[in-house]
């Protein structure tokens, strides 16, 4: 199996080209016909030297890269779930990697180094990146399976099941999964999810249901029409009955496979504009306001997810309703009453809108107010006189209950009107054809079973309508995340950003320089003027001075959260705009002002490794004790029962403001990068543990900068 693989393996000296075959088009891509090829990956040091080579590469062509594991148990639906993707056999390196397009069903198509796609089993797949792991239980396995006497056409089975029950869950390739960014177009990205294709078929499925809906029904009314009902009109309208059945299961499926695929995306693109804001945006947002868009982003994806759908389907009731009620002893009478009436439930929704919007802006003013008094509901009680406590609330409570009753009023009238109010109204656009008598059954008929279809269309329409009026007001509050996540970033250029950023250099060596280093945080208001620096390597560095006084604001510049108004900043000779974002960032590992900080609901490992990856290997955890009890924090492991796996945070074992400290440093040291900034990390320690904690730092911290007051 593995030579019929052969061919395909990509080199690992081209495994950037292997990444650009494999991007998607459009969604965004910087890649273009005249970008240079990508350089060879650095040679193999570092465990994931090769991701961060990868994830370097798909960056500078305005793509995203994301690691994963294939075991041995997974199957070709593993794949398919991340193609396109990367894979590149464990133990097996010199191989080379697998650029896989897609999977479907049984089969894999690859993209070959020489070019073209070629089509393979996707069994064939799965057992050459097998293979090694096979090698060492096969004889044993045959041994067992002679042994046995099982049947020899059997035999296949039964060694794919002994080799699973031996090596299921061991990992057999390393894997990169390649996709659009979240900042990416989102028709793009809807388009790469196949959700067109999700909401056309649900569209199809739901109108075939209705028209084999309608169908059984005029085969009912046929039958009534030419007497008793016949054998033949019988077996007519079971028929159709039961051809609903399947249609009537498949619009479900693929409205929930478009609800779950357009979920995941609006989830992922929310939270990359959240991890894309500038601190001081988040800053400039209370807890309560950030706490009422976390909310509001739920209520975006859930109420437009539930009222499009609805919307959707009943818009497609109304469309099969029309040509009813053209052909029906109404005629166009009937069919202008339903424009206008489909008019006026719109009007009756957009001022529900209106009503609506105005009533959650007073609903966010008051959860953010209520949110602030109950963070500082301590600090009322010590320092704020009792009488004043309680000053305006009532006032801003009858402000929110005014708010309230418009769209409350409002979308009762949608809950009732646009259905039993349409009845009356096709009722009178119909009784002319019904009082004159003039109008043939047929046509009476169709006209009444188009009315009835508006009218259960109109039913659920308004509710839908309410729901979607919602889901735009949520979707408003959340738009600055969604602006956020489309910002402009940089990329790097592979050729120097590429590789694990190096602690091994010689002493002396300058690693960051600064010249004339300007930033305001509004004009005017300037923090820093012509700072100038240089970092060399093993430099031991403490900046002090009042509060206030730019500290801060200068590490944060130079780990890269701020960018300098003027100036020239390098690092290792390059500028931000060459290493790219991510690249300068692997560079500094930092552990900012302690209410920037933040101890995770998790295992006590989970917060030390934050910086470093999870799941952790062996090594990684033996590491963590290791800077652990040379902080000092060794009596902690011991008090805690599960040691570094004790759940740690608010809901779990409580840290002193001392651990936290000393917690925060510990993940600063574990992410092994070459610099490590320490913003006031030791002031909140006695003598004793302050000694620990900075001999521990300076045996571990190649390069350090610490930020304290004189």
């Amino acid at each position: 199996m593995r030579r019929q693989l052969e061919g395909l393996f990509w080199p690992r000296q081209r495994a950037g080209e292997a990444l650009v075959a494999l991007a998607p088009s459009g969604g965004g891509a910087r890649a273009g016909g005249d970008e240079p090829t990508p350089p060879p990956p650095p040679a193999e040091g570092p465990a994931g030297g090769l991701a961060t080579y990868l994830e370097s590469v798909a960056d500078h062509r305005g793509l995203e890269t994301e690691p994963w594991t294939l075991a041995y148990d997974d199957g070709p639906a593993a794949v398919a779930r991340r193609a396109p993707c990367l894979l590149a056999p464990r133990g097996g390196e010199e191989e080379g990697l697998l650029a896989v397009r897609q999977v479907r069903g049984a089969r894999a198509w690859l993209v070959a180094p020489g070019g073209g796609t070629a089509e393979v089993a996707a069994d064939a797949l799965l057992r050459a990146l097998r293979w090694r792991l096979d090698r060492e239980p096969m004889a044993r396995v045959e041994r067992t399976l002679e042994a046995s006497e099982v049947d020899p056409a059997r035999r296949p089975a039964a060694r794919e099941r002994l080799l699973a029950a031996r090596l299921g869950g061991r990992p057999v390739a390393r894997g990169w999964q390649l996709r659009m960014p979240p900042g990416a177009s989102f028709l793009a990205q809807a388009r790469d999810a196949g959700l067109a294709g999700l909401l056309g078929r649900f569209l199809a499925a739901y109108a075939v249901k209705m028209v084999l809906w309608l169908s059984g029904w005029w085969v009912l009314w046929q039958a009534v029409r030419h007497g008793a009902p016949g054998a033949a009109w019988m077996a007519a309208l079971v028929l159709a009955i039961f051809t609903v059945i399947p249609f009537r299961l498949l619009e479900p499926w693929y409205g929930g496979l478009f609800g779950v695929r357009l979920g995941w995306l609006l989830k992922r693109r929310l939270l990359a504009g959240a991890l894309r804001l500038d601190p001081d945006e988040i800053r400039h947002r209370g807890s309560g306001r950030l706490l009422g868009t976390a909310l509001e982003s739920e209520a975006a994806e859930t109420l437009a997810l539930d009222g499009g759908i609805l919307v959707l389907s009943h818009a497609v009731d109304l469309a099969l309703a029309a040509p009813l009620l053209w052909w029906g002893a109404g005629g166009a009478l009937h069919l202008w009453a339903l424009l206008l009436w489909v008019a006026a439930t719109a009007l009756l929704a957009a001022l529900y809108y209106r009503a609506r919007r105005q009533w959650t802006c007073g609903r966010i003013a008051l959860t953010d107010d209520l949110v602030e008094k109950m963070a500082g509901h301590r600090t009322r009680l010590v320092q704020q006189a009792a009488a004043r406590r309680h000053e305006g609330e009532d006032s801003r409570l009858a402000s929110y209950l005014a708010l309230a009753r418009r769209p409350d009023r409002l979308a009762a009238l949608l809950a009732a009107l646009p259905g039993y109010g349409w009845l009356l109204a096709s009722l009178a656009a119909l009784a002319p054809a019904l009082v004159g008598r003039g109008a043939a059954d047929a046509r009476v008929a169709l006209g009444v079973g188009g009315m009835l279809l508006a009218f259960k269309a109109f039913s659920m329409m308004g509710p839908a309508l309410v729901s979607l009026g919602d889901a735009a007001i949520a979707a408003g509050q959340v738009s600055f995340l969604w602006r956020a996540a489309s910002r402009p970033r940089e990329p790097g250029d592979p050729a120097v950003a590429i590789g694990a950023p190096s602690a091994e250099r010689p002493p002396g060596e300058v690693v960051l320089e600064g010249r004339e280093l300007e930033f305001s945080y509004r004009p005017g208001h300037r923090v820093l003027r012509g700072c100038s620096l240089d970092l060399r390597q093993g430099d031991r560095i403490l900046v002090h001075g009042p509060s206030g006084g730019g500290k801060s604001t200068l590490t944060s510049i130079l780990t890269g959260l701020r960018a300098a108004g003027r100036g020239t900043l390098l690092l290792d000779g390059l500028d931000r705009q060459s290493l790219g974002e991510a690249a300068w960032r692997r560079r500094f590992s930092s552990a900012p002002q302690f209410h920037e900080n933040h101890v995770f609901v998790g295992t006590f490992a989970f917060n030390l490794l934050l910086g470093r990856g999870w799941p952790p290997a062996a090594q990684d955890l033996a590491r963590a004790e290791e800077i652990c009890r040379e902080l000092g924090l060794g009596p902690l492991l011991e008090r805690m029962p599960a040691g570094l796996q004790q759940t740690v945070g608010e809901v779990g074992w409580q840290l002193s403001h001392g651990e936290q400290s000393r917690l925060f440093v510990a993940r600063a040291l574990l992410q092994e990068a070459p610099v490590v900034v320490l913003d006031e990390s030791f002031g909140s320690l006695d003598p004793a543990s302050l000694r620990c904690a900075m001999e521990c730092v300076e045996r571990h911290a190649p390069t350090l900068v610490v930020i304290a007051h004189p």
